[in-house]
C-alpha cells in the first residue's frame, strides 16, 4: 500500500516492536503531511470510490485535491496547496504519492500551514 502512494524506504521503513508487531516508521514529517498520509492510507482505496479527506492526484488540474464530496460521477476537491476548489472524474484521478502531497503543502501560504 505505502509503495502505491509513493512512500520511498527512506521515508518508511517496516519494523517490528518487542511483541513482534509489525509496524511502520517514518522519518519526521510534519502534521499537515501525517494527516494527509494517514488519511489516504487507511480511507484511499477502502471501496474504488475516492473518500472524504483522501489526498488524490488530479490529472486533469495537475494538481492535488482533498475529497470534499462526492455526487453522482463527480468528485469535489479542494487544493492542497491554494484551497481552490473544483469537480473532477473519478477516472481523471488517483491517490495522491507522498513526495505530491508533500510539495502541495510547503507550497501553501505559510499562514495557511496548521501545525
Amino acid at each position: 500500500m505505502l509503495e502505491l502512494i509513493g512512500v520511498s524506504r527512506h521515508i518508511a521503513q517496516l519494523q517490528e516492536t518487542e511483541e513482534g508487531t509489525p509496524v511502520v516508521v517514518f522519518q519526521p514529517l510534519d502534521r499537515a503531511a501525517v494527516r494527509v498520509i494517514a488519511s489516504t492510507l487507511t480511507q484511499g482505496c477502502m471501496n474504488g470510490a475516492p473518500q472524504l479527506g483522501v489526498a488524490m492526484w488530479s490529472d486533469g488540474m495537475r494538481c492535488v485535491g482533498e475529497v470534499m464530496g462526492r455526487s453522482g460521477h463527480s468528485v469535489r476537491l479542494r487544493s492542497l496547496a491554494d484551497g481552490r476548489e473544483w469537480r473532477g472524474s473519478p477516472g481523471d484521478l488517483r491517490i495522491a504519492q507522498v513526495q505530491e502531497v508533500h510539495a502541495a503543502l510547503t507550497a501553501r501560504p505559510k499562514s495557511s500551514v496548521t501545525q
